[in-house]
């Protein structure tokens, strides 16, 4: 196995999180939304209205967090990409990601 380097690992690690929490969000959601229905019943319907807001706003910062955390990752390996290619392009060599 080939040893990645650190900007790769931190470019991996980046968009493996984010597409993880962008998973999770909707996951979160289903999940609450089945307990809150079985719920609903015992509680009244405010709470249930505000519980479901809550519900939705919490899936919803975990599915955007996601996508700013994986978005930092995709943007760090096209900077690095540039990079190389500038290099690459003053000296007259090919670039090596």
């Amino acid at each position: 196995m080939s040893k990645l380097s650190d900007k790769v690992r931190t470019e991996n690690l980046l968009m493996f999180i984010g597409m993880a929490l962008m998973c999770t969000g909707p996951a979160f959601w289903y999940l609450m939304e089945e307990m809150l229905t079985r719920r609903t019943a015992t509680l009244g319907p405010g709470t249930a209205a505000t519980l479901d807001a809550c519900i939705i706003g919490a899936a919803l910062l975990m599915s955007l967090t996601g996508m700013a955390v994986a978005l930092a990752g995709w943007g760090l390996s096209a900077w690095h990409a540039w990079q190389a290619v500038k290099i690459a392009g003053s000296t007259g060599e090919n670039a090596k990601p």
